[in-house]
């Protein structure tokens, strides 16, 4: 199964639609979010349009109307990280990249996945895939970018937007 994996969107409607185009054409149905969506109407748009786990970030401030837009399919995590498995395979979602190399030097974890600096990364640490995704919104790095990840191998991609 391949999830795609995006943070920092910061307001960027188009750069959503960008995102939602790619996942398509991929066939992806699932992404985990790992913060800063801002606009909980935007929230609305990824959780109609893929099955989303989701993590709020240090910019998300309306928490309540972000999670009214759930629908069955999303996940809303109740803290700034979270743990799940999927294909056998342990994971470990925050927002914050200090959570995140602390999780991924645990050897707990398969992968860890994270945001907040903008910046694409991708390391091994033993066994554990450490990613950063970069950022939707472009206005940081002016590199607009999402990751996709192969649960089965754990193994990915970044794809990244022609400008």
């Amino acid at each position: 199964m391949k999830i795609a994996i995006a943070s920092d969107l910061h307001d960027h409607q188009e750069h959503l639609t960008w995102f939602l185009e790619e996942c398509k054409k991929r066939n992806i149905t699932q992404c985990y979010f790992l913060g800063d969506m801002i606009r909980p109407t935007l929230a609305k748009v990824l959780f109609q349009s893929l099955k989303t786990h989701f993590i709020f970030g240090n910019n998300d401030g309306d928490h309540v109307r972000t999670m009214r837009f759930a629908t069955p399919e999303t996940k809303i995590a109740d803290y700034c990280f979270d743990e799940l498995t999927v294909n056998e395979k342990q994971v470990f979602l925050t927002h914050y990249p200090l959570l995140a190399e602390n999780a991924a030097r645990s050897g707990k974890y398969d992968a860890v996945f994270y945001g907040h600096d903008h910046t694409k990364h991708e390391e091994r640490l033993d066994k554990t895939l450490l990613v950063n995704p970069g950022e939707l919104a472009g206005f940081v790095t002016g590199i607009i970018s999402f990751y996709v990840w192969d649960t089965h191998n754990n193994v990915g991609e970044f794809i990244v937007k022609k400008q």
